[in-house]
């Protein structure tokens, strides 16, 4: 068989206008099921229509020339749109072709929207599997994991099991791309060749503005050091320069990850790695915060959410404000940059637990913070509660992002969208322009060889942030 997998572009520059952007690597998703594809022996083919402005066309010129038997394209929530239409157009152009949608948003499609689609499947849950039976030839309907449309039909298969053995799971991929269109100097980052890892899944909580668990599950599930060593000399071995975990819990066990740190430390190669994803404060001690550092870990971001212990409470993150400011304190101990990771416009959200959050933030010794504008995203607990309660006001996926800055898709139950707004860029000024916040980050900056980096970063955000954003914290 030959399959074509898609990454999307997102319809606009969700952080254009945001006080954050997004780093560029290649799609992890991507990279797990082209692996799982290649090893059973099939032709695989990658498309990153983010690396082009003309994605209609690179689109067509790929199915023309590769002709696939089956194409399959991931997408979020605010890619929805944009993902429905290039399906669509590509319909035209292979109308015998299988067209499959995953990803987070897949979960959600309702069953009347994929009778209009121009998809005839949407994977559920983990795809690796379901996708290498599907490749296989087996019928639609007798694998687990599918909702089919057969004519005026809608079947949906029997439940996927989650993967039992990440251990068994194939590698990803990331030879399937061009990887040289991925080399690119970043403000944040220490190198030019960035990859993301993966080494657990799913998460035993259940934060009320967190989609993880369509996918993944709430049973967390983990690679040993082992495999995870065997990954990261891959990745080196392809040309990465740099590793950034995205677990959703990277210390939910806390010996493994004290482990893989270990392991890197003895490995024989160097290399700067950071825990993009975030762990929870209430996750960490110090012998592990010093063995990261020791191990290349250079930065270390946690999701804190809110100053707020209430509103913490109510959005099932189950962490004590109490149990954050030491982790931060280790992590300047030891070298690391830090940055602490909020949310604002959480339902019992009032203009007293916004400013709490910004006040939080002031307090905590940390080299970055990032405050998001809450998207409540379909599937999650907020926004099954406020569809129900009639506060969605519009469902045009292109608008639901994080980092939105412009009208929000729902009627908070008491505060404006302007006040959410207003919080969210004072929060920024507050934090980023105060006296003694930039002459800390001089005096870090000369003791670390970061100041130039810090100095073109703020530059950009700041004072001359009509430029393009290609990565933030």
């Amino acid at each position: 068989m030959r399959l074509l997998l898609v990454d999307p572009p997102p319809p606009f520059d969700a952080y254009r206008r945001a006080v954050v952007a997004a780093p560029f690597c290649p799609s992890l998703t991507l990279a797990v099921l082209g692996g799982a594809a290649k090893d059973a022996g099939h032709q695989v083919r990658i498309l990153d229509l983010r690396l082009t402005d003309q994605p209609d066309a690179a689109l067509r010129e790929e199915l023309t020339s590769f002709r696939p038997n089956v194409v399959g394209f991931t997408c979020f929530t605010f890619t929805y749109q944009t993902t429905l239409r290039l399906a669509a157009e590509a319909r035209q152009v292979l109308p015998d072709a299988l067209f499959l949608l995953g990803g987070v948003h897949a979960q959600v499609v309702s069953e009347d929207e994929l009778h209009a689609s121009p998809f005839d499947a949407l994977v559920l849950g983990e795809g690796e599997q379901t996708l290498k039976e599907i490749l296989a030839g087996r019928p639609l309907e007798q694998i687990d994991g599918l909702l089919v449309r057969r004519g005026s039909d809608i079947i949906r298969t029997g439940r996927r099991e989650l993967a039992a053995d990440l251990d068994e799971l194939g590698f990803p991929a990331y030879e399937l791309f061009d990887l040289r269109r991925y080399a690119r100097a970043s403000e944040l980052w220490k190198s030019k060749r960035v990859v993301m890892l993966e080494t657990s899944r799913g998460c035993p909580f259940h934060c009320s503005f967190c989609t993880s668990h369509l996918v993944f599950g709430d049973r967390w599930r983990a690679k040993s050091a082992s495999r995870v060593m065997a990954e990261i000399h891959r990745f080196l071995d392809l040309g990465f320069e740099e590793i950034h975990i995205q677990d959703d819990g990277f210390t939910t066990d806390l010996t493994r990850a004290k482990e893989i740190c270990r392991r890197i430390l003895t490995c024989g190669r160097r290399f700067p790695w950071e825990l993009y994803n975030g762990i929870r404060a209430d996750l960490a001690d110090e012998e592990f915060i010093e063995l990261a550092a020791r191990s290349g870990c250079y930065r270390i971001r946690f999701g804190i959410e809110s100053g707020s212990q209430e509103v913490l409470n109510a959005n099932c993150k189950r962490l004590r404000l109490d149990q954050v400011p030491r982790v931060f304190a280790w992590a300047r101990k030891y070298g690391m940059e830090t940055a602490a990771l909020f949310i604002l416009g959480l339902p019992e959200e009032t203009p007293a637990t916004m400013e709490a959050t910004t006040e939080f933030a002031l307090g905590l010794p940390c080299d970055f913070a990032r405050v998001s504008v809450l998207s409540p995203y379909p599937g999650s607990a907020i926004y099954e509660r406020w569809k129900s309660e009639g506060r969605i006001l519009a469902e045009n996926w292109d608008d639901y992002h994080f980092h939105s800055v412009g009208k929000l898709v729902y009627r908070h139950p008491q505060l404006s969208g302007e006040e959410i707004q207003r919080a969210y860029r004072r929060f920024y000024r507050r934090f980023y322009l105060r006296p003694s916040y930039l002459f800390e980050r001089v005096r870090l900056g000369l003791r670390r060889g970061t100041m130039w980096r810090d100095i073109r970063y703020f530059g950009v955000k700041f004072l001359w942030d009509r430029r393009p954003a290609r990565e933030a914290i």
